[in-house]
């Protein structure tokens, strides 16, 4: 018999409210070490973050797809 676990609010993206696959979020409920997300190597657009409802904004990350809908680009090696 398995236990039912809800997804946490932080792991869903505030725009589609689909999974966001936020590796931080996955760190944090397992208590594995944290990789590297998706979203570290790109520039996500304003028109992107403007979507975030104020409420949600610093608490829950936009997934990728609704990031790449509104354009994001890679960041320049550093």
């Amino acid at each position: 018999m398995s236990t039912y676990l809800p997804t946490p609010p932080a792991a869903l993206c505030p725009i589609c409210g689909e999974q966001n696959l936020c590796a931080q979020v996955k760190a944090q409920a397992t208590g594995e070490p944290a990789e590297p997300c998706w979203c570290f190597s790109q520039i996500i657009s304003a028109a992107a973050l403007a979507q975030v409802p104020a409420s949600k904004r610093g608490l829950q990350c936009i997934c990728q797809r609704c990031a790449s809908a509104q354009g994001i680009t890679p960041k320049a090696d550093e």
